[in-house]
């Protein structure tokens, strides 16, 4: 599953959210992605036109609650994901 921002062509910036998204469960569970991951991956947010974007080439059902894109000039959070697990090429493995 993908997790993606986009911005003016050629400009994108797209992660690999399979790779962190907790198991299934009756619990809500919270994912922090910081944005630095997506301007890693090639992101611009200055030319955003996409700010959420999810896509996965097989069939996936889940509920997705609250989406949020908050800027945090005091910091990483300490339980947000490492750029390097959703970075990178596609595993269809995982």
């Amino acid at each position: 599953m993908t997790l993606a921002t986009h911005c003016e062509w050629p400009c994108i910036g797209e992660l690999q959210i399979n790779r962190v998204l907790p198991d299934p469960s009756e619990q809500w569970t919270t994912v922090k992605v910081p944005l630095q991951c997506f301007e890693q991956a090639g992101m611009s947010f200055q030319r955003m036109s996409t700010p959420f974007l999810m896509f996965s080439e097989q069939s996936v059902e889940f509920d997705l609650g609250r989406v949020r894109i908050v800027p945090n000039s005091s910091g990483t959070p300490e339980d947000a994901v490492d750029c390097s697990e959703v970075l990178g090429s596609v595993d269809l493995n995982n």
